[in-house]
């Protein structure tokens, strides 16, 4: 049992083009992203989060008091957000996108004790939800990551202008229980990387030195 090694690459903003691309040409994936308009002021959010919570009284041992007002209002905002599923998708650029398969199963948010059942079913995501996201992860759905979820994370590395570090990986904590379909998407999607990249050692600040990267070929002209 264990996860899913992540995929590593490197890729220029034209190549995470061409990687979102063909992500949006596929059938059984969307993405799960902020609702239009709705990154800024996601983010507000979670900065009227941080404010509420440094602002709350403490205990003689420097522990928040934790008054009903307060938690009310926290719930409140931790639980607006607004989110939604797209079929297709631009690269925002640096960010973390959470990318959803579809024939695995539903999209499941917790119900926060409102019923037995501890999940409530999105029953149209395409239109939008409210919910909260994960902790400390203000672009990632706080949603059962079940084996059908996959995380694009895009970060920019300092090791070129231009040129971004990337993982792949899915946050299911046992690969062995994903579902078939979903690891015969699991293998078609390597099978593109590994189409369009080359394998090869690179520094990267954040990295392991000398780390094995699937490097995209637009990047690749501007880390030789």
């Amino acid at each position: 049992m264990g996860r899913r090694r992540p995929v590593y690459m490197i890729l220029s903003s034209a190549d995470a083009d061409l990687l979102f691309n063909w992500l949006s040409e596929q059938d059984d994936v969307a993405f799960l992203w902020h609702a239009v308009g709705d990154r800024e002021t996601n983010s507000e959010k979670d900065s009227m989060v941080d404010a509420l919570i440094a602002s709350a009284p403490r205990d003689d041992f420097g522990m928040r008091i934790r008054t009903p007002e307060d938690q009310e209002k926290l719930s409140a905002l931790l639980l607006s957000k607004n989110w939604q599923a797209y079929f297709n998708l631009k690269c925002k650029g640096n960010g973390r996108y959470t990318l959803w398969h579809m024939p695995s199963g539903p999209i499941l948010i917790d119900n926060h004790g409102k019923s037995k059942d501890p999940y409530i079913h999105v029953k149209d995501p395409y239109n939008g939800w409210s919910g909260a996201s994960v902790a400390g992860e203000s672009d990632i759905p706080l949603v059962n990551f079940e084996p059908r979820f996959l995380l694009l994370n895009l970060e920019l590395s300092s090791h070129k202008d231009g040129v971004l570090a990337t993982n792949i990986s899915n946050p299911s904590s046992d690969w062995e229980k994903e579902p078939k379909q979903f690891r015969l998407f699991w293998s078609r999607f390597k099978r593109f990387i590994n189409k369009n990249t080359t394998n090869c050692r690179v520094d990267v600040e954040g990295y392991s030195k000398n780390m094995e990267f699937r490097v995209w070929p637009n990047a690749k002209k501007l880390i030789v």
